[in-house]
C-alpha cells in the first residue's frame, strides 16, 4: 500500500517540539507542504535545496543584518522553501522585523 503522507507548516508548528516556537510571519504560509527539512548554516544553498522544505539554522557561519536577511529570505522564496525556523540563542537574540 502506497500511502502519501503530507505534513504542513502549521502541523510541524503543533508538534511537541515545536511548543516554544513563535510564528513572526508568514501567516498565510501554515497550509504550506513540508517535504523535507534541511539544516542551513550557509548563505550559498541553491544547490542543496528543491523546493518545500523545512529550513532549521542556528545563524551559525552567516550574519544576517537587514540588508543580508532580506537577500537571505529572497533566495529561500526563489527555491520555494516552505518555512525556516531560526534558534534564538547565541547567534540570533531576536529576530528583526
Amino acid at each position: 500500500m502506497d500511502i502519501d503522507l503530507i505534513l504542513t507548516v502549521s502541523e510541524a508548528l503543533s508538534r511537541p517540539l515545536f511548543q516554544n516556537a513563535q510564528l513572526v510571519a508568514g501567516e498565510k504560509g501554515l497550509n504550506r507542504q513540508i517535504r523535507w527539512v534541511h539544516i542551513l548554516e550557509i548563505t550559498h544553498f541553491e544547490k542543496l535545496i528543491h523546493g518545500q522544505e523545512m529550513i532549521l539554522t542556528t545563524g551559525l557561519g552567516f550574519n544576517l543584518d537587514a540588508v543580508s536577511s532580506v537577500a537571505f529570505m529572497e533566495k529561500l522564496i526563489r527555491q520555494n522553501a516552505s518555512c525556516l525556523c531560526i534558534e534564538i540563542g547565541p547567534y540570533f537574540e531576536q529576530v528583526s522585523d
